[in-house]
Formats: structure tokens, sequence, C-alpha cells
């Protein structure tokens, strides 16, 4: 009898559900949905996966993710979950390759489609001549060049047996496992028949599988490459499968992405319609769509800034710059490391492993550490488009850009490349970055300017210059880290600040202006940027540190006072955190895997807490103690049985514990060994908790799903960075936005702080500096990739008192009235054509004249108006009102400004003939007529449009 999914029934789901909690097994995890059960949430797939096995024990779920296979848990009681799309990476993902196409269209990434419409159904296995079938696709770069010629070697020297493996990779009643794994050994073992050297390989691998079988059957397959599942795997958490399943794995997570994203997505659909060109594969079932968003974002790096990297082209004295230009490729050695695709690689420390585990010995005291991580470096962190230096020592033989993904050369003896076409060769600058290293960033901004420099003049091409010099203004690195953006009210100062902080975050800034604002509220829910205002009452203790009181963790219990952090040194650690997890090293990872273990910990000891349950924990000696209660601040107060004195045992103490003292079990004398490291404590309440943490919770960590990280756990990490801990580093880049920064103090706000923030002060730089802050007594610098960004309104007064130390560690952006915007944004308003930015520029002109340009008026005063009514408001609530205050009320010289229509004349003589006190004294006073401005909401159109046109001449 043939499988129904409606047979299912919600006791199968249910007994499904219990085994995954039993077993714990692996579990693909959902794009999108989740289905609740008891409280818990699981990927609806793999539920009916396991319920299909309490049915009929078949491990197979033939429904696609999403709404398919939703409805049969819906209609089983069961809620399904919407994980949301606001801070969805997949969502993301396909922003910003709607942002790209909507720029730029398909560009070069079309000949996809043609490709497919001119061959699909190809190669023929049944063909005559099979080696002039495979010679008659054209697969583009869709193919690497090695696996096409291997190929073709096959069809031509070992035609049946080739057409057999042919025969058998396209047979669709065959599992696609079974057929990835057959086709890639198969071909292996008849390519070693034609080419005995082992060091030579068929490059037959999931790549070019995936290409014959979307070439042959577009409408169930598509592209892969390992480089971008990769990526999706981070993406999405998920681990990647080892070689000869990945590209399976790979499918099924495409067509989760299809079902709950692209089908969903009409805009997307409907703009990739309107680039797509006529006559191609109209790509009924997504699939190569699917491939293109990934791609292109996940490995084009589409919206993303380049980076610039140096590569050695030498081992020993064996030079290979000469192979490297003629092959248009960058390589690196250490090729007895193999393929680092097929060792799943996915961070410096397994690769460090792989090292230790294959016992490479460096030479030269190389430190094992570092040189995996200049390998991860090229592995994981160069990209297509990226710029690279081809160097022996300082000499530069040749940059390029980056044009293709890994691939492993066994032929090799610098066996890791990536495709590069080579732009300039032996430029006319050296350079001494990285001298020593394989591989190795470059963000120096004067070098950077020379490579774009070179680049520029050998394309000739001013707008190909120009988008890259806007390139290189995305890049933080080059910026300014301290910045002040300064206008007259209006230049839209505060607007700007969303535009520069997203280039320093390495966001492209939507053409559309709520899009940017989308942009940077999910940069500012994930704490990447910060935006305060200052004022006269910020201080020290609210931007730095200060001692702040606790409210109560109940009504009638003492008021306690703690060292609270303030807005810069917050954000400060988020961005050195920033640095040390990229690094991810062997102890930040401890520490974090300790960090989620407390959490998860404590929360089961809260729990029993609430429920009346004793917790007991084993001590060293064999004996006990007691959780008596856990404190407002989070920490344990342990006791003796029978005992009411009770110990705290902290996170932070217990953190340093762990990280020194790897095995509990060697520890003989826990009060010395303890007291070295966290000074005086009870050691065996701390011993006692470590090792309840260490034995129940800690090895499970890695099961988490995602790590949740606080602020506290971000800080015992960064305290422990050395200053040499920065050097070379490279991450994500923070903003913290200061508006109206001339209203506060600044030298009493940042206090000893205003030194570190200098460029050259920063950590990681050579004269970078740290201070010991005056409340926690512990040393604090500031990172490198922290931006400040201030804003100053030139025509508040507290300008002329701008602390000097403001001026000299800030760089000066000024932000001056423009009226092109205006002219550009919205034109005339079409009553006797007033032109507002001829408005605009009057006024200016003449208050420059009585005042100075600090006091000009902004043209966001202009913008988005459509109606006289509109502009009558304006001059009404903002013009006039600000007119008044730089004059102090002098109503001559605002009329010097606006002219004479804005005004009335009041005529003091009507009721009487002198209205002063008697007085001998002969003023003049009562002829003198008396001024008041129109209300300009009051007056009829025609008469205000009188007032404009003679304020213009």
């Amino acid at each position: 009898m043939s499988f129904h999914p409606k047979r299912i029934q919600k006791e199968h789901v249910l007994k499904g559900i219990e085994r995954i909690d039993n077993d714990n097994p692996s579990l693909n995890p959902s794009t999108r949905w989740d289905v609740v059960i008891n409280g818990k949430h699981y990927p609806p797939k793999e539920v009916m996966r396991f319920a299909r096995q309490e049915y009929d024990g078949e491990d197979w779920w033939g429904y696609g993710g999403g709404p398919p296979t939703n409805k049969f848990l819906e209609r089983m009681g069961f809620e399904i979950f919407d994980k949301g799309q606001n801070n969805d990476p997949l969502a993301n993902v396909i922003k910003k390759y709607k942002a790209y196409i909507r720029k730029n269209g398909l560009e070069d990434e079309e000949y996809k489609w043609k490709l497919l419409a001119q061959y699909k159904g190809k190669p023929n296995p049944h063909a005559g001549n099979l080696y002039n079938e495979i010679k008659s696709v054209d697969f583009a770069n869709l193919l690497y060049y090695n696996a096409y010629r291997a190929m073709s070697h096959l069809a031509k020297d070992r035609q049946e047996d080739f057409r057999a493996l042919l025969l058998m990779l396209f047979d669709e009643s065959l599992d696609l496992k079974e057929r990835v794994i057959r086709y890639d050994r198969e071909s292996l073992a008849l390519y070693r028949q034609l080419v005995p050297d082992k060091k030579l390989g068929h490059h037959q691998d999931e790549r070019t599988i995936s290409t014959l079988l979307t070439f042959h059957n577009p409408e169930k397959y598509t592209f892969y490459k390992n480089s971008f599942y990769v990526q999706l795997c981070k993406l999405i958490g998920v681990k990647p499968k080892p070689k000869g399943e990945k590209f399976v794995h790979y499918l099924e997570l495409v067509e989760g992405f299809i079902e709950d994203y692209i089908k969903e997505d009409q805009e997307l659909l409907e703009l990739f319609k309107a680039k797509l060109p006529e006559g191609v594969f109209e790509d009924p079932n997504h699939l190569i769509l699917a491939q293109d968003i990934l791609y292109g974002v996940l490995d084009r790096n589409i919206g993303r800034n380049r980076r610039y990297w140096r590569i050695g082209t030498k081992a020993d004295d064996t030079s290979y710059w000469a192979n490297m230009k003629e092959k248009n490729r960058v390589a690196i050695g250490w090729s007895n490391l193999g393929d680092l695709d097929d060792l799943n690689v996915q961070s410096q420390k397994e690769l460090y492993n792989v090292f230790k585990e294959k016992k490479i010995e460096l030479k030269n005291n190389q430190l094992t550490s570092r040189k995996a991580g200049e390998i991860f470096a090229f592995y994981n962190d160069l990209s297509i488009g990226d710029i690279v230096l081809a160097q022996d020592g300082d000499n530069i033989y040749g940059i390029g850009e980056v044009t293709e993904g890994y691939t492993y050369n066994e032929a090799e003896d610098f066996a890791h490349e990536k495709g590069v076409d080579w732009k300039v060769f032996d430029p006319p600058f050296k350079n001494k970055t990285g001298r020593n290293t394989t591989f190795y960033p470059l963000e120096d901004y004067n070098l950077i300017q020379k490579i774009e420099n070179v680049l520029g003049n050998e394309s000739g091409n001013n707008e190909s210059t120009m988008a890259k010099d806007l390139d290189n203004k995305r890049k933080g690195a080059k910026r300014p880290l301290n910045r002040i953006l300064f206008g007259p009210p209006g230049t839209g100062k505060t607007y700007n600040t969303i535009n520069k902080a997203l280039e320093i975050c390495g966001v492209e800034v939507p053409a559309q202006r709520q899009e940017a604002i989308i942009e940077f509220d999910n940069l500012v829910k994930k704490e990447r940027i910060v935006f305060t205002t200052f004022h006269q009452s910020m201080a020290y203790e609210d931007f730095i540190e200060g001692i702040k009181p606790q409210e109560p963790a109940q009504e009638g219990h003492p008021v306690i006072f703690k060292i609270e952090p303030g807005i810069f040194k917050k954000i400060s650690v988020n961005a050195s955190f920033a640095l040390a997890e990229k690094d991810k090293s062997s102890e930040t990872e401890n520490l974090l895997d300790f960090n989620l273990a407390f959490d998860k910990f404590k929360d089961d000891v809260e729990e029993k807490l609430s429920k009346e349950v004793a917790v007991e924990l084993a001590t060293k000696n064999g004996g006990k103690v007691i959780v008596d209660s856990i404190s407002q601040q989070g920490n344990f107060n342990i006791k003796h049985p029978g005992r009411d004195l009770t110990y705290t045992v902290s996170k932070s103490r217990l953190s340093r514990l762990h990280n020194g003292l790897p095995d509990l079990g060697s520890v003989n004398n826990i009060d010395s060994e303890f007291r070295e490291i966290i000074g005086g404590s009870n050691s065996t309440v701390n011993w006692a908790v470590l090792n309840e943490i260490r034995n129940k919770y800690f090895k499970n960590v890695e099961q988490a799903k995602a790590r949740t990280i606080d602020w506290e756990d971000k800080y015992e990490i960064v305290k422990k960075l050395k200053k040499s801990d920065y050097k070379g580093k490279d991450g994500e880049n923070y903003v913290l936005i200061i508006d109206e920064i001339n209203r506060g103090n600044v030298s009493a706000v940042f206090g000893e702080l205003i030194t570190l923030i200098e460029d050259d002060k920063r950590l990681g730089r050579e004269e970078g500096l740290v201070a010991q802050l005056p409340y926690s007594k512990e040393q604090f610098g500031v990172p490198p990739n922290l931006y400040i960004l201030g804003t100053m309104n030139t025509a508040d007064r507290s300008v002329e008192a701008l602390d000097t130390a403001l001026r000299r560690r800030f760089s000066f952006e000024e932000i001056p009235p423009n009226s092109e915007i205006i002219k550009e944004g919205n034109g005339l308003i079409e009553i006797d054509k007033i032109e507002l930015n001829i408005l605009l520029d009057k006024i200016n002109k003449r208050i420059e004249k009585l005042l100075d340009k600090d006091h000009m008026i902004g043209h966001s005063f202009f913008m988005n108006l459509h109606s006289v009514k509109d502009l009558k408001l304006v001059f009404h609530n903002k013009i006039l009102p600000l007119l008044q205050e730089y004059f102090f009320g002098d109503f001559g010289k605002i009329g010097l400004v606006i002219g004479k229509s804005f005004f009335e004349v009041i005529d003091s003589n009507e009721d009487d003939d002198d209205i002063f006190a008697d007085f001998d004294y002969q003023n003049g006073f009562n002829e003198r007529p008396v001024y008041h401005l129109k209300n300009v909401k009051k007056m009829d159109d025609q008469a205000f449009i009188l007032a404009l046109k003679n304020l213009i001449q």
C-alpha cells in the first residue's frame, strides 16, 4: 500500500517527539518555521520524519518545508511558530539581493539561464560520440577547467565506461547520495587507468556533479559550490556535511529556502521576472534563482565592501609567482594539510587541530596557531571581489581581483588556490605590512589609496575610479575614527549620521530612506550602533561608569549600590568582544562555553527553588552543601547543612577558576590553589558549584542551538585580552552617535578617556594606551573598531565654549545648506512658480551678511513640501521663530532678510496723542512706527505668494 501523509496521527508525532527528547539526535534546523510541542520548539520536517518512523519504520518525509509540512501538524492541533524575518539572516540575504538586482539587474549572471535554455538535457549519455557531446556543451565558468579537461579525457579514452557512469548519475530511480558517491569513486578509478600519477586529481567532485545534473535536469537540480554552501550552513547554524553528502544536504537547504522565503516573496519574484531576459530558461521551481541569491550574497559578497590582502609568493628559496601569474591564481603552501573542503574546517581552532593530528611541524619557530589563522583567513575570508597583492618581501609583483573560490590542486606544492584576475604588474610602490606572513589583511589608508590609484590608472575610467573611491569610503578602517558633523540647523546632520553609520558598519545605503532606517534600526537592535544625545546634565557616571542604586528584588529589601557601565563602556566592550570572537581562540571559546553552562545551571536551580525543591551539591571530601538562594546580582548563596551562615559564589570568580584549573580532580589543596586565582573565599562551596557545572552541564554545551551572550560575559572575555591581542585584528565595526555633542561638558563626560579615543592611542596601535577606571579600578582601553560620530549645531552659542580637547581629537566635517538638494527633491511650488532653492539662497545670503554662515537656514526646512499651505506652516513654525532668535527680536534686521510684506505697521497714535508719561524729554518716539510680524498661517495664499516674490527680488 502506498504511503499517504494523512495516515500519520498525533500519537505518531508524540512518540517521535519522545524519541527526539530521549535520544537527542542531530536534527536539521528549520530555516523559518518551528512546531511547538509541549512548550518546546522543533523543526517541522524532522518531527514528521520521526513520526513516519513510528508509523511504518521509514526514515523519510517526502514533503517540502514550510506550508506543505506545516499543514499536517496544524491539523493535529500543534502550533506553528514563525520565527519572523526582522533579524532573520536569510531574509537579510534576500533583501541585499533585491537591492542589488534592482540597481544592477542580473548583470553577469544571466548567462546561467541562457546556457540552460540552450543545453537543457545535455550531456546526453546516449550520444554516439560522447567526447563530441561533452565538447559541444558550453559549461562556461560553472566547471573548473581541470574538471572539464578530465571529463573530456574520460569521454574520449574510456567512452563506454564513462557513458555508464553518466547513465547511473542521471538515473532518478537511484538514491542521490549513492549516485554522488559512486560517480566520484568510479570516475577516479577510471581516471587512474589513464593518469596513474596520484598527484593529479580527477576533479569530478560535487561541484562538477551538480553542474552535470543541473544542465541535464534544471527543474530538479541547481549549481553548487562548497564556499557558499559552508557560508549558508554558518548562517543558519547547521554543521556542514562531510564529503559525498554536501550536495545532497545543500539541495535540502535550498528546498527549505525556496519554500519558506522565495515562494512567499512576490516582490522578489516580480523583480526577478522583470530582470530576466526573454528566451532563457524560465526556472519554474526557482532553483537557479535560489543558487544565484546564495552565490551572489554569500560568495560574490554583493552589498559588502571588498577587502585588501597581502599574499606571499615564496617558500624557502622557491618562488611560485610565475605559476600564479600564468594560471591566474593566488595560492599558498601547506599542501600536506589536504583539501580544506574535505576537512570541513570551520575555524582557526579546527585547522590548528589538523596541524597537531597530522604532526605537521613548522620551521623557524613559527607559531602553529598563527599559521593556522593565516591559512584559514585565505580559505574562509578571502572573497570574490577582494584585492590581493602578490609579494616577495616588500616587493609587489602583481595586484589582482579575486574571481573564483577555493580549490585544492594536489599536483602543486602551493595546493590551496583561488582564481584571480591580475590587473597591475610591478606597481611603483612597495609594502612592508605583513612582510613575514603567508597571508595578511591590509588596512593602511595610504597603502589602499595607492592600490586604488594604480587600479584606476590602469582602467582609465573615471567612473570606475569614483566607484572604487566610494567603496573605500565605505570601509570604516579608512575613515577618521572620531568625526563631528557641524552646520546650521536643518542641514541634515542627524540625517547624515544614519547613512555614515551604515557605511561604517559595511552596509550599502539603500536608495529608499525607509529601507535605510530599517537597516539602521536592525543594527541598533544588534547593539552595533548606539545613539545618544549630550545635554547639560550628562555626566561621566552616565557615559563611562558610575555607582548606581539597584531596585530591590522585593519590597522592604534594602537598596544596594553597584558599579554600572555607561553608554561608552558598554559599546567599547561590545566592539572589543567582536574582535575576540572572530579570533575564536580556545580560551575565548572555553569561557563562552562556561558562561552558557553556568546560565543553564542557574536556570535549573531557580526552577527547583521556586518549587521548594532542595538543591544539594557534592563537595570534594564527599560531603554536601545546599543552595540556599540566588541573590539579586545572580550569585549563589550556599550553606552547609544545619548552619545558617551562607557563602557567596559568583559567576566572575567561577569563570576565573574554570579557566585556571582545567582539571579539578588534580587539585590537591583547594584552599591554596583557589586563593591563588580568586583570592580569599570559601573554597569548598566554590569547588562544589564548579564541579556540578563541569560534570552535568559543560559536556552538553555544544548541543546548544545558539549562544546568548550577555554583556557581563563579554566583559569577562574582554578583560582577559592584552594590548597585543588587538594588533592586526579585524572585526565588525561599531558606531557611537552623539547628537548635540557640544551641549555636554565633554571633558567631564569623557574624563581620562578623552586621550584614549585618539587614533594612535587605540588598542592595537603602536602607541595604544589603557587607563584605570576610578570606580571599578579595572584597566580599560578603546578598541580600534569603535567609531564616534558627533553632530553640532553651529547656531548654538555653546559652540563658542567648545572644549579644545574635543577640537583636537575629532575631525570636523561641515554640512552646509545645499539648495540643489531641494531642486532635486521636489522642484517648484506650482503657484506663480516660486522656486524654493532660490528662496533659500536669498535668505541665507542676507543672514550671512548680517551675522555669519553659522546661522544660516538648512535645506531640510524646504524638503517634502507639496502645497502653499505646507510652505506657510514652515515659515510660521520654523523660519520666523528662528530668525527672531538669531536677531534677538530686532525686527529691523529680520525685515532686511524677509522684506516688508511679512510685517504690519501698528499706528500708536490711533487712540492717544501721547502714550508716554509726562516727562521733560523730547524723544520723537510718538511718531515712531511699531512693526509686528504677520501671522503667516492666516495670510491668504495670494498675499503669501506676493510676499515670497518680494523676498526673492
